[in-house]
Order: structure tokens, then C-alpha cells, then sequence
């Protein structure tokens, strides 16, 4: 599989996700927390 694939996909979910979060002006989702997100999954899925 693809090693660039889940930093993709972040990139697509916080494309789309981030109009929907702003809150006066401030997105409360990042980048980051989508990567600690997917590492958290892979470290549990182990």
C-alpha cells in the first residue's frame, strides 16, 4: 500500500470538513490532529 495514502486522505478530510468547523473565524480541526488521529488508529489496530 501506497506509504503516502493516509497523509492524502488528512489532507482530503480537512479540505472538506473545514468549512463546516469554523467557528468566529477559528477551525478547531488540523492537519495534525487528523496524523495523531491515524497514528492512534494504527498503534491500536497493531
Amino acid at each position: 500500500m501506497d506509504g503516502k495514502l493516509p497523509s492524502e486522505v488528512a489532507v482530503k478530510v480537512v479540505c472538506e470538513l473545514r468549512p463546516h468547523f469554523v467557528v468566529i473565524g477559528v477551525v478547531p480541526i488540523s492537519l495534525r490532529d487528523l496524523d495523531n488521529r491515524i497514528s492512534g488508529i494504527r498503534t491500536n489496530a497493531e
